[in-house]
């Protein structure tokens, strides 16, 4: 929240450690999306421009996450729940929280068999 009351952290943020050759963030690996997600919970995403995406709502649902990710995103979404609009950010959030076990692992190994064929693992 603190970070997206100032311009100047906006225009330079950088969480990401996979980003391409000249760019701040690559908008896909779990820090970015971690971010993407707080910053567009204090209104501050549209102000960002170092992500080089839009926040996929379908990416957010399926994506896999770990226990302590589900945490952060439950507290996203208990913070969002206190606000008006933003109904779809919340429907997203409700699936990938809601999402049984299972279906995690199930989503993690596929995407690990995907980076495989794509040579990226």
């Amino acid at each position: 929240a603190y970070i997206a009351k100032h311009d100047i952290a906006l225009d330079n943020l950088h969480v990401c450690h996979k980003a391409p050759i000249g760019a701040l963030n690559c908008g896909n690996c779990k820090k970015c999306l971690r971010t993407m997600v707080e910053l567009e919970v204090n209104d501050a995403l549209e102000k960002c421009n170092t992500f080089g995406r839009d926040l996929d709502l379908k990416f957010i649902r399926y994506y896999p996450v770990n226990e302590e990710l589900r945490v952060f995103y439950q507290e996203s979404l208990d913070a969002l729940e206190e606000k008006e609009g933003k109904e779809a950010l919340k429907a997203a959030l409700r699936a990938l929280i809601k999402r049984p076990k299972w279906q995690t692992n199930l989503l993690r190994k596929t995407l690990g068999i995907r980076r495989k064929i794509a040579g990226k693992a």
